[in-house]
């Protein structure tokens, strides 16, 4: 083949260019292989013209004139994306095209229809085809950017906003699967990674296989999950992506879906996640609690909540199963708080102490040290901010769970009966609920602004930090008012220091949504943006709150008071680009 400075012109396009959809120049290399540093190939055999023939009975599929997806591989060697340097202060779409108008509502995705029985079946032919599929998918919305460049902006956009909220990934070996996700990927790729499956050398040796597709199936969760997530703002081509991959990766688990539920790992459990993360993002609630309560069943399974779970065991799969365990914790005690669903992590369904402890002596870090501005340091302020999250659900639960104890065990609901040391516990209970977030560090305590210091990697730590800020904060109030309004339910809010008596559990209530309303007016707004729609069903909850308030309380004024901070909740809400905020409005009528 002709060197780059010879490019003397042919009669055809090139294999690259057809998958991709897009137009070749017939030049050797042609223009879009020479951008991309790839090798024009041309083993596809051109199609015939003409009118199609049929299939005939018992051979259903392709016909004479589509080759299947491994007559259009060639080999070629592909050089492992290279470590780019970063610069955090510049979002990383910055320097991609960002004049694609973003739409308010996402493509809807398929349901995966195909289902592998075993290596012996062999799955290449089958990810082969999701791949190109996906490939032919992203071209015709981003004919303009390679897509090795599309998903490389994925991760970086995961890790900024995404990772401080969810530590589900392994940076240095994330970045070496992005060559999974290139259009020339099984034709040939030779990765050098501890972590990597060369796919086209090992594709039908069963755990090879079974490795590779894990893979490729975590990297498209993770770029659907980042794409559904961040608004336009942050990632202006986000919206026109993410079905795209989130059809993929789904695609891909239906391949390896039994095996992988026989023979589990952390990517078993990440991947479920991030598609629940997804399909919650997409309005599909019920789906997304469906495929939250196979992730938690998994977990369930693999014993999690034993510590001894993760002995002998990978550092990284071990850090990244605890990471995972406790975040399905904390998604657990969301849906059943927020969303009135059933608790299932909890020591009285899995009817032992949960002895997996928030972080492990010695943990092994998942940022990759070598890239600015991470360290070590920078991930272990990372985690603290992690595991507060934990405990503010921890706190809240178990108070909301004595509660739920004296209220059984009472003469009548409305009436429970509790001696002077329940009574103490709970308003102790109570107390360390306040103060939970009384001991943070110096770097979630003070506001953080974005421009103040000219440091880069300091601007990149601080959005990371602002965006966990976020998450505590709204978590707190939140929960403060559903606590609240459980034991004054019961007429039990005298045990957390409120009156029992309706206009002064009102004023407390009303106190509670106007301490969320000032940090949410303080707090950078993409760093609530980035906490997607877990932080919007928390404000939900508060706003509805109100909304009860204006509607039922008998006082004027207060009723305007409400109606105030309703409004502004609403407004917060509109600009998040919520559906909660339609609720809202329907409900408020």
């Amino acid at each position: 083949m002709a060197s780059g400075s010879d490019r003397s012109p042919i009669n055809r396009s090139c294999d690259h260019c057809r998958r991709r959809k897009v137009k070749c120049d017939s030049t050797s290399p042609c223009s879009n292989c020479h951008i991309s540093k790839l090798l024009c190939s041309y083993a596809v055999p051109p199609k015939k013209r003409g009118p199609k023939f049929r299939t005939r009975s018992g051979h259903q599929g392709r016909t004479p004139q589509e080759p299947s997806p491994a007559q259009e591989t060639t080999r070629h060697p592909v050089s492992p994306p290279e470590q780019q340097e970063t610069n955090p202060s510049i979002s990383p779409t910055s320097a991609l095209s960002s004049n694609i108008a973003p739409s308010p509502h996402f493509q809807t995705f398929e349901q995966p229809q195909e289902r592998f029985e075993g290596p012996q079946n062999g799955i290449r032919p089958s990810l082969i085809s999701i791949h190109e599929h996906l490939v032919s998918s992203i071209g015709e919305v981003l004919p303009h950017l390679p897509m090795e460049k599309i998903v490389e902006s994925c991760l970086d956009l995961y890790m900024q906003y995404l990772f401080p909220l969810m530590p589900l990934i392994h940076e240095a070996s994330a970045r070496n699967y992005l060559a999974l996700l290139r259009p020339e990927a099984y034709v040939s790729q030779t990765v050098d990674s501890p972590y990597w499956v060369d796919t086209a050398e090992h594709l039908d040796t069963g755990t090879r296989d079974l490795s590779s597709i894990r893979h490729f199936t975590l990297l498209t969760a993770f770029c659907a999950d980042t794409a559904f997530v961040l608004p336009s703002d942050l990632f202006p081509w986000g919206h026109l992506i993410a079905s795209h991959f989130l059809r993929a990766s789904r695609q891909a688990l239906n391949l390896y879906h039994d095996m992988d539920i026989e023979d589990p790992d952390s990517t078993s459990l990440i991947i479920r996640y991030l598609h629940t993360n997804s399909t919650h993002a997409a309005g599909k609630t019920r789906v997304s609690w469906h495929l939250l309560g196979e992730c938690l069943r998994l977990a369930q399974e693999m014993r999690l909540y034993d510590s001894t779970s993760l002995d002998g065991l990978d550092p990284v799969e071990a850090q990244l199963l605890q990471n995972i365990f406790w975040q399905l914790y904390t998604g657990d005690k969301s849906a059943a708080l927020l969303n009135d669903r059933p608790f299932a992590l909890h020591q009285f369904n899995i009817r032992k102490l949960i002895s997996l402890p928030h972080s492990l002596p010695g943990g092994h870090s998942l940022l990759d040290t070598r890239r600015s501005p991470n360290s070590e340091l920078f991930e272990s302020q990372l985690m603290t901010g992690f595991h507060k999250c934990q405990e503010i659900w921890n706190l809240a639960f178990e108070l909301l769970l004595s509660l739920q104890r004296i209220e059984q065990s009472g003469p009548t609901p409305q009436s429970p009966l509790l001696t002077p040391e329940e009574k103490s516990k709970i308003t102790e209970a109570y107390l360390r609920y306040l103060s939970t977030l009384d001991d943070l560090p110096m770097w979630y305590r003070n506001p953080v602004t974005f421009e103040a210091t000219p440091n880069k990697d300091q601007v990149y730590r601080n959005r990371c930090f602002s965006a966990q800020r976020a998450n505590l904060q709204v978590t707190y109030h939140c929960l403060k008012l559903i606590i609240l309004d459980a034991f004054s339910g019961l007429g039990l809010s005298p045990l957390l220091g409120v009156m029992d008596d309706a206009l002064m559990i009102t004023l407390r209530k009303i106190e509670i949504a106007q301490d969320m309303i000032n940090f949410l007016q303080e707090v950078p707004f993409e760093s609530l943006q980035a906490n997607g729609e877990p932080c919007v069903e928390k404000i939900r909850q508060v706003g509805a709150n109100l909304l009860q308030i204006m509607q039922t309380i008998g006082n004027a004024q207060i009723a305007g008071r409400a109606e105030l901070y309703f409004t502004t909740l609403l407004d917060i809400l509109t600009k998040l680009d919520s559906k909660a905020s339609d609720s809202l409005h329907q409900a408020r009528g």
